[in-house]
């Protein structure tokens, strides 16, 4: 007896098993993490879906502790959604920069969609990216492009600003466990809480019927299968040409103590990613995989660095 209450126990307390595919009429969300191709999926899931109440746009959880909202031209700022008495009730898909607490507890039961990128390559890009970004570019976005600018530093100064650790600091587990009590919001996460904290980002990752990694040949077959129509991904959102005066060369970019701080910024994310990665590519050793990205990288973003 038990042995068979037990077992039951047990299969209670088991995950639900995810579904093959989405059930028709139920909402969508996409989580999207900076950098990671997001806003390419989130135009191609949108198009293909056809939803008749899309809610695409920001929360608080991408500006940190940035509050001058006001600053930002109204176009701007009504992409921005802070209470959540501005949430329509009945989108049917979400997409864009809302995080999983924001989403789960008002869409409750939508299926929960998200994609990984190599954290160093997703560091790196949002760096560039910034960086990248002209005065003019940036004029809309009022004091909030004080932080943008923050990416003409050198990558080592860059990487040790608190105002910009809202996107820099392990921004996928950021996007998952924004609110957490142990994740400041303008300041970096502290080492002494990551196991804690990757608990808890693990546990939030079940909850979601698709994840997985940008590096997955077949991560773009998967999410269309899960969604049952064709996904065409387009080309959007790509860094602009580097201005001649930002470009240091690779040497200096790839100083000693940037090379630290990139490492220290991604150590969490790169847990969860490793993680996915091991489960979709089963064939594949992760930590090769992350050698082969990162050698990419390098030489991508040594060409959008060589001096003029």
């Amino acid at each position: 007896m038990n042995r068979v209450r037990t077992r039951i126990e047990r299969m209670m307390m088991a995950p639900a098993r995810r579904p093959a595919r989405r059930m028709a009429g139920a909402p969508v969300v996409f989580t999207h993490v900076p950098k990671a191709a997001g806003t390419a999926l989130v135009q191609a899931i949108e198009t293909a879906l056809a939803p008749r109440r899309p809610l695409v746009g920001f929360d608080d959880s991408l500006f940190g502790g940035f509050c001058d909202f006001a600053s930002l031209v109204p176009e701007e700022r009504a992409r921005i959604y802070l209470h959540d008495a501005d949430y329509p009730a009945d989108a049917d898909f979400v997409g864009g920069h809302f995080c999983y607490r924001t989403t789960r507890r008002l869409y409750p039961d939508a299926a929960h969609l998200i994609v990984l990128r190599e954290p160093i390559s997703r560091l790196m890009s949002q760096w560039l990216y910034w960086r990248a970004q002209s005065d003019d570019a940036l004029e809309g976005l009022g004091s909030w492009g004080d932080v943008v600018r923050l990416a003409r530093r050198p990558l080592h100064d860059f990487l040790a600003q608190p105002k910009a650790a809202c996107q820099t600091d392990n921004a996928c587990l950021r996007a998952l466990l924004h609110g957490h009590p142990l994740v400041p919001p303008d300041d970096f996460i502290h080492p002494h809480v990551d196991a804690i904290l990757l608990k808890a980002a693990r546990q939030a990752l079940k909850q979601y019927v698709f994840a997985d990694i940008l590096e997955d040949p077949a991560m773009l077959r998967r999410l269309s299968g899960y969604l049952g129509v064709p996904l065409i991904l387009p080309r959007v959102n790509e860094t602009a040409p580097i201005p001649p005066a930002l470009r240091t060369g690779l040497a200096d970019t790839f100083a000693p103590e940037a090379m630290e701080s990139l490492k220290r910024l991604s150590r969490l994310d790169a847990r969860l990613w490793s993680e996915i990665a091991r489960k979709r590519l089963t064939r594949v050793q992760v930590q090769a995989l992350h050698a082969r990205i990162r050698l990419h990288t390098t030489a991508r973003h040594a060409a959008l660095m060589a001096p003029a």
